[in-house]
């Protein structure tokens, strides 16, 4: 089961880490596009909302992914959260979700992070 574990920590870091290049992307282009005033004032709080909330999904993400690897009973649950929501992510999302949600549903997964 530590195998799985790992894997799935793994994975969990590599979504991450591609959402943090995506993240990096969405900050550069928002200060782009104030600095040549191609967004109306009226928008820009929504999306400095936007932008801040998927970093923070990112930032959820890389640290749920490490802390499976270490099993830390919250990151458990963290991950079944973040699993149901990429199952509609066709084909990717509901692979990686689908996976770790058969690993950390299981009743050794279960078992793994059950605190002594």
């Amino acid at each position: 089961m530590d195998g799985k574990l790992q894997i799935v920590g793994t994975i969990w870091s590599v979504v991450g880490a591609l959402m943090l290049i995506v993240a990096i992307v969405m900050i550069a282009g928002l200060a782009f596009g104030v600095f040549i005033n191609l967004f109306h004032t009226s928008d820009l709080p929504l999306l400095v909302l936007s932008v801040g909330s998927f970093c923070a999904a990112t930032i959820l993400v890389i640290a749920a992914g490490k802390a499976v690897k270490v099993r830390r009973p919250w990151a458990r649950m963290a991950i079944i959260v973040l699993s149901i929501l990429s199952l509609i992510f066709f084909p990717i999302g509901t692979a990686v979700g689908g996976y770790s949600l058969w690993i950390l549903l299981s009743a050794e997964g279960s078992a793994a992070f059950a605190t002594e």
